[in-house]
């Protein structure tokens, strides 16, 4: 999963760079959802679809696997010896707590009512993909699906994202909607002190300085230098899932840097990792997202699943009428001293888509733009992935 997941998210990064400003996604939501679709996918469409979502052979028995493991995530620790002393037992809750990693991902399929869809395609999304089928009416009202998909991915990113799908984007054509939602919520390993957060300067794009909140905190963080920049791993609760900042050496440099990621330079960064005692010095943010990536996922090698006549999803119900109309995602992401609460959602839309503690430091101080990762080690997929160019903006 993990190479695949790598090399997909950094092509998908380099399709969205281009956008100004601000950005954040999650090429784990949109991959899943593809692969949803390229479930169904027959012919040149499901080769084009393997091609540029880097499938592996067993794609949906690995998604299954997958989808497995982040479910145990989101299930906080149990204490293997639990405590009989009442303060001991109110340290263990506290550190289970603070343990604790929230990482929710939920799939569903919204079908036109009476559609005939094959029960093999329904089956490998209920037992693989963990997405049950829920019916619409998209002939007869298309509005009250949009707000009943809508609710859903809602109600599965605690409200984070609320529209999805904007007004109009679900037709009377629309057979089938294929929806994604990923909800992240974790401590930092060691948080940071509050005390510590002061006003300091960012430079953002453009060279503006501008005033934001600047958290910071000392210890040993995993840190790798490389020419032009160099990346620090800030663990959440266990260790298992950690926010990769990538901080160019230049102000101006977050282009280079976003050019070597597509280029493929994570592995290498991540394999330069090593211990080492860093002044961390990271802003407070909050930023959101939203696309429609039909052009984008097209430009990716995948034109045939967009287009009709043409699109082969025979799979999915027999028929050869069926092609991907759009594609919409958002994300939303918000980075304090205690640490990170992350959501997004994707609809495929288918219409009839270690140094001495003496000595100093590394300073890693992120006053400029840079990009940032949530990345889970375990299996190499990047969750989300960003670029923040403005603390300041929203």
């Amino acid at each position: 999963m993990g190479d695949g997941d790598a090399s997909f998210a950094a092509a998908l990064h380099g399709k969205l760079r281009g956008k100004s400003g601000n950005l954040f996604y999650s090429p784990a939501s949109v991959r899943i959802a593809m692969a949803m679709a390229a479930a169904g996918a027959r012919g040149e469409t499901a080769a084009e679809l393997k091609k540029g979502l880097a499938l592996p052979a067993d794609a949906n028995a690995a998604f299954g696997k997958q989808l497995a493991a982040w479910a145990a995530l989101a299930t906080p620790p149990l204490p293997s010896q639990p405590a009989t002393d009442p303060q001991m037992q109110k340290w263990q809750e506290e550190e289970l707590a603070h343990k604790k990693v929230v990482l929710r991902v939920a799939n569903r399929l919204w079908a036109q009512a009476g559609h005939k869809f094959r029960d093999e395609y329904l089956k490998v999304l209920r037992d693989d993909y963990r997405a049950p089928l829920g019916t619409v009416d998209f002939h007869k009202n298309a509005e009250a699906a949009r707000v009943a998909i809508n609710r859903w991915v809602a109600d599965a990113t605690e409200q984070k994202i609320k529209e999805l799908i904007a007004h109009g984007l679900l037709t009377a054509d629309t057979k089938l909607v294929l929806t994604n939602a990923v909800y992240f919520k974790a401590q930092w390993d060691e948080e940071f002190s509050t005390s510590q957060t002061s006003q300091q300067p960012f430079f953002a794009t453009g060279g503006r300085q501008e005033k934001v909140p600047l958290m910071r905190r000392i210890g040993y963080y995993q840190l790798a230098k490389f020419d032009g920049g160099m990346m620090a791993e800030l663990p959440y609760g266990d260790g298992r899932v950690v926010m990769d900042v990538v901080l160019p050496a230049a102000r101006d440099g977050i282009g280079k840097i976003e050019e070597a990621y597509v280029g493929g330079a994570l592995a290498r960064w991540v394999g330069a990792l090593s211990s080492v005692r860093v002044d961390v010095m990271l802003p407070k943010f909050r930023t959101s997202s939203s696309f429609q990536l039909a052009d984008e996922l097209s430009a990716m090698g995948m034109p045939l699943p967009f287009k009709f006549p043409g699109a082969d999803f025979s799979g999915i119900d027999g028929g050869k009428e069926l092609y991907i109309g759009n594609v919409v995602h958002q994300a939303f992401v918000d980075v304090d001293e205690h640490g990170t609460e992350a959501a997004a959602a994707t609809a495929v839309m288918m219409k009839a888509g270690a140094a001495p503690p003496t000595a100093k430091p590394v300073e890693f101080r992120c006053d400029h733009p840079f990009l940032f990762l949530i990345r889970d080690r375990d299996s190499g997929v990047v969750l989300f992935a960003g670029r923040l160019a403005d603390p300041n903006a929203k």
